[in-house]
């Protein structure tokens, strides 16, 4: 029977990875419409900080046994009572195309993704030069940017294949080439501070100005702050639909 799936349906594994990853401010709510629960991880975090750290480590752990029910089915609805949906794959062997992304664009250095994806090669050589590099200063520098580069890549379609060719499934694009408001969100959140979603999502001039104020910036010591909050700021917005569109007014966000 072919699942007929709803416009403001929510996924499993991106609930999951957002309460694993950015639990602690409260994003796999936002996402699943538990905005007063979100508000309240967010500003435990963001208050917390200040009463000697305290606020950070529970909204950590709290969005961290989330994200963990959700994706062994403890929590299989969102706000509205909605099922999250488990990805229907044709081919059992086929990888996540948000996992992989994100996977990249956090453990990018030691190829972790393209351990998942099967591409073992690739994989060892970046895990190579994220560790045994250090001894030339660079390789970890090298290895970061590549795999940073190869999340953005994964998020945005181009790369779409594992390394036995399996297509790398995109369960709500219907093929419109519209950009993840998942991918969008997370990348703003672990790499605003360079703009790196604003790259993904084809804002350039706005991506520039945060990239430069996240390096040459540091000239100036506020510089990196500034970016980093207004990529934070970004990412709540994106991930809880309250932008939707890209700068030039075109729709880019699905689910």
């Amino acid at each position: 029977m072919e699942m007929i799936m709803q416009s403001n349906s929510r996924y499993r594994m991106s609930a999951g990875l957002l309460g694993i990853f950015g639990g602690s401010m409260g994003l796999h709510n936002f996402y699943l419409g538990n905005r007063d629960k979100a508000v309240t991880q967010l500003l435990i975090t963001l208050i917390g900080s200040l009463c000697f750290g305290i606020g950070p480590l529970v909204t950590f752990i709290w969005g961290l046994v989330e994200g963990i029910q959700i994706l062994s089915g403890s929590i299989n609805t969102d706000a509205q009572g909605n099922q999250l949906i488990d990805t229907v794959r044709d081919n059992p062997n086929s990888k996540s195309k948000i996992l992989a992304g994100f996977l990249a664009c956090t453990f990018g250095m030691y190829g972790v993704h393209n351990f998942y994806l099967g591409n073992t090669g690739k994989a060892v050589g970046q895990l190579l030069l994220g560790t045994i590099g250090w001894c030339v200063g660079v390789g970890p520098i090298i290895s970061w940017i590549w795999g940073l580069i190869e999340g953005v890549q994964i998020f945005s379609g181009a790369i779409n294949r594992d390394g036995q060719g399996n297509p790398i499934p995109d369960p709500a694009n219907d093929g419109s080439h519209c950009k993840s408001k998942i991918g969008a969100g997370l990348l703003a959140m672990t790499y605003g501070v360079f703009g790196i979603h604003n790259f993904y999502l084809g804002n350039t001039g706005k991506a520039v100005a945060q990239l430069l104020l996240g390096t040459v910036g540091m000239c100036v010591g506020v510089g990196p702050i500034v970016s980093w909050i207004w990529g934070m700021v970004e990412g709540i917005k994106i991930i809880s639909g309250t932008t939707t569109t890209t700068d030039l007014g075109e729709s880019f966000i699905y689910d």
